[in-house]
């Protein structure tokens, strides 16, 4: 159960966000149900906590004040959770991980599985987040291990280990270019395409093969998440341009194949495993991240190892 009460959250979200709405969509709340418990605790504390604007909300000096010092309460709610989990024991505790769509299917219910083997005790929660709220959550103290493809400038996380996932085409199990070894993007041309939109990992990387080739695809779709794009590739009505990972259970259950495109530029695509820089992890959260590492090591090539 949060130890903060729902007017703080609904305020640290909209500092967060910068507006009422997208906090509202953060929170799985209405904007108006959002906007009044903002609206309340500042009428409890006498003070704007907001600076309203044309396009926005602005934090105002008692509103810096207020989200420096929840975030100073989240991390000591943090640390007395941590202590009561050790006190149930050995092997105690709940592990606080971040996440993207792909590595939730692909990689985290065989890796949780083997893990409640050697630690029966041990809980997960687990957030799906783009590689914005997977920095975000390390940042603020609701994770302790964060995973993301490409992510910017880290800030208060640090990047433990990369992994390459290239870009490759993805079909349904009877299309053509499933028994291709290597296809040319010549070859998948030839369908309609289902691309990724500029807000996925792997974009940039199409773009320019798509350009090094001279070639024109026709496209089906363009999709912001990975999950609309898998189910038009398993229907059989295009070519599917996504990394192994995307679809890896795919595979694994034989919906979908994978093949990497021939002659394609060198992939940018890596998935950065992280944790914070400012605490130590719990022991509980450190040995998954040993195995998450020992897991993808398995599926992918580690790209590169940073210093420190």
């Amino acid at each position: 159960m949060p130890l903060l009460t729902q007017a703080l959250r609904c305020f640290e979200e909209a500092a967060r966000q910068g507006g009422i709405r997208r906090a509202a969509e953060r929170l799985s709340l209405t904007p108006s149900a959002v906007n009044r418990q903002i609206l309340n605790l500042e009428s409890e504390l006498g003070l704007p906590l907001f600076e309203r604007l044309p396009r926005g909300l602005r934090l105002s000096s008692a509103g810096e004040m207020m989200l420096h010092r929840i975030r100073l309460w989240r991390r000591e709610e943090r640390q007395l959770r941590e202590t009561l989990e050790a006190m149930r024991g050995p092997g105690s505790g709940t592990v606080r991980m971040a996440v993207g769509e792909a590595l939730s299917e692909a990689v985290l219910p065989s890796l949780l599985e083997a893990f409640r083997r050697e630690s029966p005790r041990a809980s997960f929660a687990i957030t799906l987040s783009d590689a914005e709220g997977v920095l975000r959550a390390l940042a603020d103290g609701t994770a302790d291990l964060g995973a993301c493809f490409n992510p910017a400038e880290p800030g208060p996380a640090r990047v433990v280990r990369r992994f390459h996932f290239p870009m490759g085409a993805v079909v349904a199990p009877s299309h053509p270019l499933a028994t291709a070894a290597r296809p040319s993007l010549r070859d998948c041309a030839a369908w309609p395409a289902i691309l990724p939109d500029a807000s996925i990992a792997g974009r940039w990387e199409i773009a320019q093969a798509v350009q090094a080739a001279g070639v024109n695809l026709v496209t089906l779709a363009e999709c912001n998440r990975v999950l609309p794009m898998r189910a038009l590739a398993r229907a059989g009505l295009g070519v599917a341009y996504l990394s192994r990972l995307d679809v890896l259970a795919d595979e694994t259950r034989g919906e979908l194949v994978w093949r990497p495109l021939d002659s394609a530029p060198h992939s940018r695509t890596a998935l950065a495993v992280c944790v914070p820089t400012d605490r130590r992890l719990p022991a509980l959260s450190e040995a998954l991240l040993e195995r998450l590492l020992a897991a993808l090591a398995t599926i992918a090539e580690p790209v590169s190892r940073p210093p420190g």
